[in-house]
Order: C-alpha cells, then structure tokens, then sequence
C-alpha cells in the first residue's frame, strides 16, 4: 500500500515536471514567433527606405547610372536571410555614346541578414543574378 502512495506521488510529481516544461517551451517558442513577427513588421512598413538606401549605394559603387525595373522584398524564400530582388536592372557604359551596356540582367537578388537590414546595415551577404 505504501508502494503504490509512493509511486502515485512520483507519478504526480512527474506530470507537473513535464507541465511545467512544456510551458517554459511553449513560452520560449511563442517568444520567438513574437521577435520574428516584430522583425518582418518593421521590414515592411521601411521598406521602401531599405529599397533607396540600396539603390543609392549601387549608384555610388558604380561610374554609372543604374536604373531598375523594380525591386520587392522577399521575406521567405531565402529564410532567415532576406531577398530583395532588383528586376530589369540596367547600366550603360560609363562612356559617351556608348554602343552597348554595360550589363542587363532580368534579376539581381541581393541577400541580407535580417537583424542587419534592422540596424541599418546594408552589407550585402550574397548576390543572385538571372539572366544576364
């Protein structure tokens, strides 16, 4: 009879163990769901200024003007990196009258890190080009 007190009291105290770890899990998860949720909030709603701020960086690094078809923020398909995809992106030669450009490329997708783009840190981690 005591046996079977001792092993209904440890029964229980395992069932409350595994509760409460299950709760400090579910808070871990929830608050990590939270931070990536905040994050893609504030991308989006400033990313029209990540978009310039970009923009005019390549048109420092370059002697030339460039000029994009468009440019969208893709926040899933290179997670937890993110994609922003430049279309129709040309640059002309650097010369007068010049008789080609100097590159065409239907997309360049430039890769950031997330929390980067957040403190304003434009460093590229990876370029993509297609067709080109």
């Amino acid at each position: 009879m005591e046996n079977e007190q001792q092993e209904q009291q440890q029964t229980l105290g395992n069932k409350k163990l595994l509760r409460k770890i299950a709760k400090w899990v579910g808070l871990i998860i929830a608050g990590i769901t939270l931070l990536l949720a905040l994050a893609f909030t504030y991308l989006y709603f400033n990313q029209d200024k990540i978009k310039n701020a970009i923009t005019a960086t390549l048109n420092e690094q370059l002697a030339t003007e460039v000029s994009v078809g468009g440019i969208n923020i893709d926040f899933f398909s290179q997670f937890p990196e993110v994609s922003i995809k430049f279309s129709n992106v040309r640059a002309e030669e650097a010369v007068a009258n010049p008789m080609q450009s100097l590159f065409l490329f239907k997309g360049i997708y430039v890769r950031f890190g997330i929390w980067d783009l957040i403190d304003g840190d434009y460093t590229v981690r990876t370029l993509t080009f297609e067709e080109g």
